[in-house]
């Protein structure tokens, strides 16, 4: 697999935190709770666990979620359950599914794609055009200092991926996060998880916002107003305002190829 130089998230100008990425720096990670494809991130369990994996994996629950018991008490428990089928019945399998949809729930997750001129994703995710498209350098060090240093690609798939229940839990986070049904193949993902702190906003190193692409509907209200990355007095962008353009911006226009890309304009931040 060829690892992108860049990868890229397309926004409408209303986005959540959209404001946020030019004032502060930051990016808006969402839970995947809230994700449009509701079949995205679903655990899938594979129950083939043996008595004593599942009475180890219920006395790890009971510490978690009961942290007032002793272990005397846990043991009592998990015997009883034990000895009446509980821990094999449909009802446990479900909350065993559902205590692991919950960890990959309370992740953070930002979607970034290797594609920067489809035309479905501007339709999408763009407004119908009518927004832009960040592009971030695919280096180390994106979101400094986090959980998250590094993109995952994600994987498309015909058939849920069902995971063992004996696996570690970052297991099941990982491949029910990473994994996509093959309908959304065309958008290239690559998604940033943050499993420590969850939802909310991250701060970026403000050098690896490369460029910003204005799609091809994109009112020239909403370039003007567009605000400018403050980078770091070192940063050095590559190209200079032109005399016609407003202060700081420099507007290209990149010709389209034939086929799924879309038209756009580029447009690369500088601060004087």
């Amino acid at each position: 697999m060829k690892i992108p130089k860049h990868l890229y998230k397309y926004r409408p100008m209303d986005a959540k935190g959209l404001e946020e990425v030019f004032t502060k720096n930051q990016v808006w990670f969402p839970s995947p709770a809230s994700f449009n494809d509701p079949f995205d991130c679903k655990v899938c369990i594979r129950f083939d666990g043996t008595e004593g994996h599942r009475k180890a994996e219920s006395d790890r629950i009971l510490q978690e979620h009961r942290p007032e018991l002793e272990e005397a008490d846990r043991r009592a428990l998990i015997q009883n359950a034990t000895r009446r089928g509980m821990l094999t019945t449909p009802e446990s399998q479900e909350n065993l599914t559902n205590f692991m949809q919950s960890f990959v729930n309370e992740c953070g997750v930002y979607s970034v794609s290797a594609r920067p001129r489809n035309i479905l994703m501007w339709s999408h995710y763009a407004c119908g055009h009518t927004g832009l498209c960040l592009q971030f350098e695919h280096k180390v060090g994106l979101f400094p200092g986090r959980s998250c240093k590094a993109a995952n690609n994600v994987t498309y798939s015909r058939q849920f991926t069902l995971v063992s229940e004996m696996a570690d839990p970052r297991e099941h986070v990982e491949r029910s996060i990473l994994t996509k049904s093959h309908g959304w193949e065309y958008e290239r993902e690559w998604r940033f998880i943050d499993s420590e702190d969850g939802p909310g906003y991250r701060s970026f190193d403000a050098r690896f916002l490369s460029g910003v692409i204005f799609g091809a509907q994109m009112s020239m209200d909403d370039k003007k107003a567009c605000p400018r990355v403050d980078f770091p007095r070192d940063h050095k962008p590559a190209a200079v305002p032109g005399k016609d353009q407003a202060p700081g911006i420099r507007f290209d226009n990149l010709t389209a190829g034939l086929g799924s890309e879309a038209p756009s304009t580029y447009v690369v931040p500088w601060r004087q």
